[in-house]
């Protein structure tokens, strides 16, 4: 089943999707409450969230209709951080297990723009063809109008050529494939030779247009250009709560203070201040790379491009 490679549920690839998460951030309910509102295309919660901090309160979700990725919950039970993380965070204490991921799933109010992540328990180095089995089976025992977002954990240096050949089976059952930031992308320079031989495997083998590539964990800007223009669709993380956003660089909070004018610090909730601003330089971040991918005019970023072609071919 070939996919839009330009649009998602009607928004423009790629998608930027601001991420939430209990794990380091205790405030989360909160976070919710006050941060989704300001957010017009896309956000993503863990089902292990959705259970333990906001007790399958489904008020929250109900005629909500963005599109929303649900994590498995995998984050916050593992011990493991993103690239991002300033410091590790503890893991989550609850109970969490397949049976839980597939029961708490099946209370989600689906709302026809839902994506759900494959099950990602504690690592048990599976192969990619029995990672693709297991994520399968799971999906078969989860009733709902949902894509399927399939994370594979890689080994380092990622093998693109048995990446690729592994998904052939799972051409018309996959809606996008996944993998983390950290396993394929230790500088940016290993995701973008990644993505191009993914994507260059992919044409090979006719199936350049069955997958959505998601790389997650990564929500800096200039990791999501040159990813993006190496083909990656989707990306997520915690960035924007932790650090401020400008002009496609990624600062410390404390920065955002310099940004703007003295005499609107006085008495100002700051940290409040500092998201509506990573919000606004998320979305013209996906304004500016939607255009440019949708219509081949890359001028805006002719300097990158030159460089990842040289990355990618030698030329």
């Amino acid at each position: 089943m070939a996919v839009d490679t330009q649009l998602l549920f009607g928004q423009p690839l790629p998608l930027l999707v601001y991420s939430f998460s209990s794990r380091g951030f205790p405030d989360l309910i909160d976070q919710i409450r006050t941060y989704v509102p300001l957010i017009s295309s896309s956000y993503l919660i863990s089902l292990y969230d959705y259970k333990y901090l906001l007790n399958g309160n489904n008020r929250i979700f109900v005629n909500d209709h963005r599109i929303r990725i649900w994590d498995s919950g995998g984050y916050e039970i593992r011990s493991s951080d993103d690239i991002s993380a300033v410091k590790s965070a503890l893991p989550g204490s609850q109970v969490w297990n397949e049976k839980l991921y597939i029961d708490v799933a099946n209370t989600v109010p689906w709302n026809g723009s839902d994506i759900l992540v494959s099950y990602d328990g504690p690592a048990d180095n599976l192969t990619l063809s029995d990672q693709l089995d297991k994520a399968f089976a799971l999906y078969e025992r989860i009733k709902g109008n949902y894509l399927k977002d399939v994370l594979l954990h890689l080994e380092y240096p990622p093998d693109a050529k048995e990446v690729a050949n592994a998904l052939v089976p799972f051409a018309d059952k996959i809606n996008i494939v996944g993998f983390t930031e950290k396993e394929v992308a230790p500088t940016w320079v290993d995701g973008v030779i990644f993505l191009h031989a993914l994507n260059t495997e992919f044409s090979r083998l006719g199936m350049h247009d069955r997958f959505l590539i998601h790389i997650f964990g990564c929500f800096d800007p200039k990791s999501i250009i040159r990813f993006a223009l190496a083909g990656a669709h989707i990306f997520d993380g915690l960035t924007w709560l932790r650090f401020v956003f400008h002009k496609d660089s990624t600062l410390y909070k404390r920065e955002f203070e310099y940004l703007v004018q003295p005499s609107s610090l006085l008495g100002a909730d700051i940290e409040s201040s500092i998201i509506a601003h990573n919000i606004r330089e998320i979305e013209r971040l996906r304004s500016d790379l939607g255009y440019a991918l949708a219509t081949s005019d890359f001028s805006a970023y002719e300097e990158i491009c030159g460089v990842l072609k040289k990355l990618t071919t030698g030329g």
